[in-house]
Order: structure tokens, then sequence, then C-alpha cells
């Protein structure tokens, strides 16, 4: 079956925080599991409503001296 993604998917498990926008509810945990130019796919444990917007914060991994 011939892959219909514009973009590449890399698997990358990144530690974010999120926050829907909106909602007073603090922000939460969640986890990425790939991410391509066009986006990043999200697993936590709440779902979200289709088409909810988020403020998200990835926490990129340290390499080498900073």
């Amino acid at each position: 079956m011939r892959e219909r993604r514009a973009f590449v998917r890399i698997p990358l498990g990144l530690e974010t925080t999120y926050q829907v926008i909106g909602e007073a509810a603090p922000p939460r945990l969640g986890l990425s599991e790939d991410l391509s130019l066009g986006g990043l796919r999200l697993s936590e444990p709440e779902p979200l409503e289709p088409g909810s917007g988020i403020s998200m914060n990835v926490t990129l991994p340290v390499q080498g001296p900073m």
C-alpha cells in the first residue's frame, strides 16, 4: 500500500505540556509519538475534541555542550 502522507513521519517520543485554548484547566502532560514537517502526533490520556486548538511546549533532548 502506498503512503499518502505529504511528509515523512519520524518516530520520536518527546515530553510535552499543552493546554486547550479557552480552557481554564492547568496544562496537561503528554508524549509525542512521531514528528513531521506537517505536525506532531500526541499521545495523551484524555482525548481532545476534534478541531480543539492547543498551546504546546515540547522538551527537546540536549546533545553536546551548551
